[in-house]
């Protein structure tokens, strides 16, 4: 039976063995064998960490094209993925195709809207011209300023947002430099009774660029320079910096400024700062909301000379 074993009842044994002829043997073989279960444990760990590096790769792909369509860079998501994510891609991408469909269908409704209107404003201005060859002077200069001025801008207006908002959604980001489009403008600024006798400083670097629809560039930069243009003095600078990887658009005037308060109320649309000078308070409303659609900081502010500057700031394409 092996070592000494009495018997304890009819079924039952009691078995005793010697003592181990070394003690600390079950000791020792335990400490020979920890390296080798530590290797087998970094063995294990390294495993599924590869394991897990090659199995959320497809969607770290994914992440990055997902992320190039909310760039612009891109309109949907490529079709050569793994076989485990393209049921995800082709879900994605039929969402954003809806949503291009829907976008488009809202810019026809809002294009056709604004026919619509325009058909009665066309009116309304007849009936002005036939009041006022019947002597009615003062009613139909009341209706022209509402019909062919307060209520045309404010279609305009929602039609640039609308343009904005969609466009911004459906078309992939461009690089639009800086220099000629500002150029373009200044020119034709200085065609307007009384304002070319301003000192235009354009120092704006061949090579500097926006990340900006030329479009929305130019309704930008528009509405900002004949801003500056109604309160300049005899200067209005235009000037570009580049540090940390920004690039900002600096448009400043020697006019009579803006104080924090008028600062902060200026980007209200309707707001008008000074009801002695032309306009309709839409300008700087409309050029936060580009900023904001095109991811343009926007800052106003005091400059040396006492009068606004307005700065345009945003990441540096990349090349």
């Amino acid at each position: 039976m092996g070592c000494d074993a009495k018997p304890a009842g009819r079924r039952a044994f009691h078995r005793r063995c010697p003592s181990p002829r070394y003690p600390g043997a079950r000791r020792d073989y335990a400490i020979a064998i920890l390296p080798s279960l530590g290797l087998l444990a970094l063995a294990l760990i390294a495993a599924a960490a590869i394991q897990t590096y090659a199995g959320l790769r497809p969607l770290r792909r994914l992440e990055r094209d997902v992320a190039n369509i909310r760039k612009g860079r891109t309109t949907k998501v490529p079709g050569n993925q793994p076989d485990e994510v393209m049921p995800l891609v082709e879900a994605v991408n039929d969402l954003l195709a809806d949503q291009e469909k829907a976008i488009a269908h809202a810019r026809t409704r809002a294009a056709d809207l604004a026919h619509g209107l325009k058909t009665p404003l066309t009116v309304l201005t007849s009936l002005a011209a036939r009041l006022r060859r019947e002597g009615g002077t003062a009613a139909a200069d009341d209706l022209d300023s509402v019909a062919a001025d307060d209520m045309r801008r404010q279609i305009e207006h929602q039609l640039v947002l609308a343009r904005i908002r969609t466009g911004a959604q459906t078309r992939s980001a461009a690089h639009t430099i800086l220099r000629p489009q500002v150029e373009r403008i200044v020119h034709t600024l200085q065609q307007t009774p009384d304002r070319n006798v301003l000192d235009w400083q354009i120092e704006i670097g061949t090579g500097a660029i926006f990340t900006i629809d030329t479009a929305d560039l130019m309704e930008l930069l528009g509405n900002l320079l004949e801003n500056e243009v109604k309160w300049a003095q005899r200067k209005i600078i235009v000037a570009t910096q580049t540090a940390d990887g920004r690039i900002a658009l600096e448009i400043s005037d020697d006019g009579p400024g803006m104080s924090e308060e008028a600062m902060i109320r200026a980007f209200r649309r309707g707001v008008r700062l000074d009801e002695q000078r032309p306009g309709h308070g839409l300008g700087l409303a409309i050029a936060e909301e580009i900023c904001s659609t095109n991811g343009i900081d926007i800052i106003l502010r005091r400059n040396a000379q006492g009068g606004l500057t307005v700065r345009l700031e945003q990441e540096q394409p990349h090349a």
